[in-house]
């Protein structure tokens, strides 16, 4: 869906939300109102507005950005996918994938076997990223986490192996990112430190 405003028009995404970026979040607001909030706002590029609470959250990123994660192209690319939720939805199991319940990565899995291949290539794209990232984060800690370092390397191998078996041999995908996601959430279960 688009909205436009007095300074531009937005794409809206139904029950997505950009994570981490907010400036403002004001309740009892329409979209429209909400639209002109962004707009008043100097650093504000996109927005969360969910109608069920009246609720309107500025984002200082817009979800192309947020999903390019620094590269132009896959930021051109995400410009191009179905609108959904799905990879909104992977994107904020990512962020702590122990926190959430079995059901919201059961949930994403659905989503994504029943997508096209777009999004299912972009889901794996950041998946992979995931893994690349907790490998440096650990490879950067030093000695004290060795644990960490050889579990998310061990990561790395099985997802990649995983998903390339299901694209050579076509495996259930969704069967194959339930396994995926069961051994992220469990990397990070045994590697993070109890408080």
């Amino acid at each position: 869906v688009e909205v436009s405003g007095s300074c531009a028009s937005f794409n809206c995404y139904e029950d997505s939300h950009i994570n981490g970026h907010d400036i403002t979040c004001q309740s009892g607001l329409s979209q429209a109102q909400c639209v002109d909030l962004c707009c008043a706002e100097a650093e504000c590029l996109g927005f969360d507005y969910s109608a069920s609470y009246s609720r309107c959250c500025t984002s200082s990123v817009s979800r192309a950005v947020s999903f390019a994660a620094g590269r132009p192209r896959r930021g051109l690319e995400s410009l191009m996918l179905e609108e959904g939720d799905v990879l909104d939805a992977l994107q904020t199991w990512l962020q702590n994938p122990a926190a959430h319940p079995t059901r919201a990565h059961l949930k994403i899995a659905d989503g994504l076997a029943a997508s096209k291949g777009a999004e299912l290539g972009f889901a794996q794209d950041m998946i992979r990223d995931w893994l690349a990232t907790e490998a440096e984060t650990a490879a950067r800690a030093g000695s004290a986490a060795r644990f960490r370092l050889a579990s998310a390397n061990g990561l790395w191998e099985k997802a990649n192996a995983l998903i390339a078996d299901a694209d050579i041999y076509n495996l259930d995908r969704r069967q194959t990112l339930v396994a995926v996601f069961d051994s992220l959430r469990d990397h990070v279960r045994r590697t993070t430190p109890v408080s």
